[in-house]
């Protein structure tokens, strides 16, 4: 080999040395130990950064290692309790790419709110400290595909259809007629929202004294993106960033926007 390849062979190691470093300090500051405390905005940004990366297929994946599962051993402290669908296409901690003891998640068809599911939001709250509350709909939601166009599950499945009934509440009578089930899904997750603080009397005692930030969230499957929805509502509810007021982590131009207009 002459001494120039020998040369531009080193410049090339060099530089994937370089870059290895650099992945591996990005990944050293995502995966290190976080504060005892998270503000509401970290958090939320936090949020919103990891499902930018999921989106670009960036993933860091950090706390997913045995080693994290052993610092975590004696105590939690989550920055997020998230209330989503149990479908399995949605995943928290992938599409928020985050790890072991960093969202408290509670996961549960058609994402409401049940006694058991309140009593779980409840725990996070106060025996946590758990700040950032996240009700997370989603495109193509089969649970509100189903109370959405009435559909009776029958004597042999009582606990299916009370669970039905329970989101089907939630809709508006005029409103069945004019919106999409995905529209609707949006109505879900704010219904869900009010309902926990109605009948939570923690849960709304801290958002008043300014200790709890509850928001409806939308997953969309189509592009990957979650898209923290208006307050207030609008008039008609519109899905995943066609309404120009929601607030979202690639929504371009509002609060917290990454680069993607998500439309």
């Amino acid at each position: 080999m002459s001494r120039r390849s020998k040369a531009g062979l080193a410049r090339l190691w060099s530089a994937i040395a370089n870059s290895l470093q650099e992945a591996s300090e990005q990944l050293r500051r995502l995966t290190e130990e976080a504060a005892p405390v998270l503000s509401v905005e970290e958090g939320l940004e936090r949020l919103r950064e990891g499902n930018r990366r999921f989106q670009r297929n960036r993933q860091c994946h950090p706390h997913g290692d045995l080693r994290r599962e052993r610092e975590v051993v004696q105590s939690q402290a989550p920055f997020a309790v998230i209330l989503s669908c149990a479908d399995s296409r949605v995943v928290p901690e992938i599409l928020f790419d985050q790890g072991i003891g960093d969202l408290f998640v509670i996961r549960i068809a058609g994402n409401v709110a049940t006694p058991e599911v309140l009593a779980s939001i409840e725990y996070a709250v106060l025996h946590l400290g758990i700040e950032l509350f996240v009700v997370l709909a989603h495109e193509n939601c089969g649970a509100v595909h189903a109370a959405h166009e009435a559909v009776r599950e029958g004597e042999d499945a009582p606990h299916l259809s009370a669970l039905l009934a329970q989101i089907a509440k939630h809709f508006p009578q005029e409103a069945r007629e004019e919106l999409s089930s995905n529209s609707l899904a949006e109505v879900n997750a704010r219904s869900t929202i009010q309902e926990c603080l109605e009948r939570s009397p923690l849960l709304k005692q801290r958002q008043r004294e300014g200790r709890l930030l509850p928001l409806p969230a939308y997953f969309s499957l189509s592009d990957g993106g979650v898209y923290f929805l208006p307050d207030p509502a609008p008039s008609i509810p519109l899905v995943h960033g066609t309404n120009p007021t929601v607030r979202g982590p690639t929504v371009r131009g509002t609060v917290g926007s990454g680069e993607n207009s998500g439309g």
